[in-house]
């Protein structure tokens, strides 16, 4: 995942529950969540995160989002991972 789209994650995330972060913890958070989910590709969470969003009275936590990702992770170079062994497209 790209750093711009752990923002959008972000983004949606804290725009559908209209929770608004300081502008002093901004870069702590990009920072944080782009450090967390840098490792999974943006088109698996993406749905995870509008899922959670349905489902969910309160904000996702990262742990959550990863948590409900499952099993299999699309890696950034076209790889993916499925019950912990690495396969190649």
């Amino acid at each position: 995942m790209k750093k711009s789209e752990a923002i959008k994650c972000m983004q949606i995330v804290f725009e559908s529950y209209n929770k608004f972060i300081e502008k002093n913890k901004i870069n702590i958070m990009i920072d944080v969540w782009y450090e967390c989910l840098k490792d999974l590709a943006y088109d698996d969470i993406e749905p995870v995160i509008y899922e959670l969003i349905k489902t969910s009275k309160s904000i996702p936590t990262i742990a959550e989002i990863r948590e409900k990702a499952g099993n299999i992770r699309h890696l950034s170079d076209g790889t993916y991972i499925k019950d912990g062994l690495h396969y190649m497209n």
